[in-house]
């Protein structure tokens, strides 16, 4: 899980800090404030992790929206951020027993705390990006224990540019223990951590400029996937209704898009694939694809009580995905078009797909547009019960200004946004055991306290 983040001079976020908790973090402020531009970071981050850095840039609106904008009117050189975190690393070990023939594979987890920090420099001309310094760090850490004061990482690689050369980088390895090279040092006939150092720098001189570190070490320590693992699918919603009702391209990625399509690719997906596990490892964990579907349709009775199944039909002539819905009709059953269904229960199956489909960073800006006030509790309550008890260590980011949402929730989960001189500002709520006080006593909940400007 993505623990903290520190970030200067990406919008208006310069020496911007703040740290997750697990489950539900609800972004709370006027509008204007910078909480999209926060999102917006995490996307970056997203991007980062799927390919180059200017193929990040771009996806993000370019140099001209990303790099912080100075009282001058010229767009600050740097972008620093570090972000750190923990996950869980699996490593699979397999053996032959030679009188069967039969592989046993045995899987051993280990707990990895990391951190990641880098320099993104455009240039004078602005004719280039590249980055200017990044670094890498990881650990193992032993179960419950205590954190302790100063960190003894067990991978600690940097690399700085070069002055006056381009693209050229010092590779420092400030610490590289066995474990996380073990595999390699395998492959190698355990040549040595020394020549390994040599093939790492060769590797990582090789694409450092355009690439995140700890992908380009991903080849040579495993664990690193543990940060791409985390930042991969920092993705936010803004559910269009519209386009969550058109029929999709039967080639159409199965995967939620901002916007909401991608819902009828999704669904068809996990019908095929509660037959087949050929998709589990890429889409959601354990093939639950049967789970996921059952969710989804017992979720969407809370909405409409007719709801009885929802199917998605290809249609060999247009090429064409079509959902439809099976719904109560007096005594009978009646096929409905999903085309047909309003703004807000083609909202409610994307956000709840979307929800149940996501395993790592997660945000939805503004829930409340075109659901009822009782549908926005509802969707509280599944993003609780999906990432605070079923997901342990996962979290959800949400941007609000629905009073609904927020009697929904513990003042402790409130970030409170703000903006002073152009910069975004973001903290936890300081009164948040008194205003939970006035909450138990009052039967009021935390929006009326936030409406009356009683939340410091």
């Amino acid at each position: 899980m993505l623990k903290a983040i520190k970030v200067s001079g990406f919008k208006s976020l310069d020496g911007f800090e703040l740290e997750f908790q697990p489950g539900l973090n609800v972004l709370i402020g006027p509008n204007g404030s910078g909480k999209t531009n926060i999102i917006n970071f995490l996307e970056f981050l997203s991007f980062l992790s799927r390919g180059s850095l200017l193929d990040a840039v771009g996806r993000s609106g370019g140099a001209g929206t990303i790099f912080r904008r100075q009282n001058s009117g010229k767009l600050e050189r740097h972008i620093n951020f570090r972000v750190q975190g923990e996950g869980t690393y699996r490593e699979i070990r397999s053996a032959i027993r030679s009188e069967i023939r039969s592989e046993i594979r045995s899987q051993t987890a280990d707990l990895i705390v990391y951190e990641y920090e880098a320099k993104i420099l455009l240039a004078n001309n602005n004719s280039s990006i590249v980055f200017d310094q990044q670094r890498v760090k990881m650990r193992r850490r032993e179960g419950d224990a205590l954190e302790p004061a100063e960190p003894i990482w067990g991978l600690d690689i940097e690399i700085v540019s070069t002055s006056g050369q381009k693209n050229s980088f010092d590779v420092r390895f400030h610490e590289l223990d066995e474990y996380f090279v073990a595999e390699r040092l395998s492959v190698r006939k355990r040549a040595g951590i020394e020549a390994l150092r040599d093939v790492i720098e060769d590797h990582v001189q090789e694409g450092c400029a355009h690439y995140s570190l700890y992908q380009i070490l991903t080849r040579h320590a495993r664990q690193t996937r543990v940060i791409s693992r985390d930042l991969l699918s920092a993705k936010s919603f803004n559910i269009s209704p519209s386009v969550v009702r058109t029929p999709e391209d039967i080639a159409s990625e199965a995967e939620i898009a901002s916007d909401g399509g991608g819902l009828a690719a999704t669904m068809f997906m996990l019908k095929n694939a509660s037959q087949s596990s050929q998709y589990s490892d890429i889409y959601y964990e354990e093939g639950d694809a049967r789970e996921i579907l059952r969710k989804i349709v017992e979720y969407s009775r809370l909405v409409n009580d007719s709801i009885l199944n929802i199917t998605v039909e290809p249609d060999a002539i247009e090429n064409k995905l079509r959902i439809f819905l099976t719904v109560k009709y007096g005594k009978g059953r009646l096929k409905l078009p999903f085309s047909l269904v309003s703004d807000g229960t083609a909202k409610w199956f994307a956000l709840v797909t979307a929800i149940l489909m996501n395993r790592s960073i997660f945000a939805i800006e503004e829930p409340e547009n075109y659901l009822h006030p009782l549908m926005q509790r509802e969707i509280v309550n599944i993003v609780r019960t999906t990432f605070e008890y079923e997901r342990k260590g996962i979290f959800a980011l949400m941007t609000t200004h629905s009073e609904t949402i927020l009697n929904c929730i513990d003042p402790d989960q409130m970030i409170l946004v703000h903006m002073e001189n152009g910069r975004t500002f973001a903290q936890r709520p300081l009164n948040a055991e008194d205003i939970r006080t006035e909450i138990r006593e009052s039967g009021f909940g935390a929006g009326y306290y936030y409406i009356a400007g009683a939340i410091e």
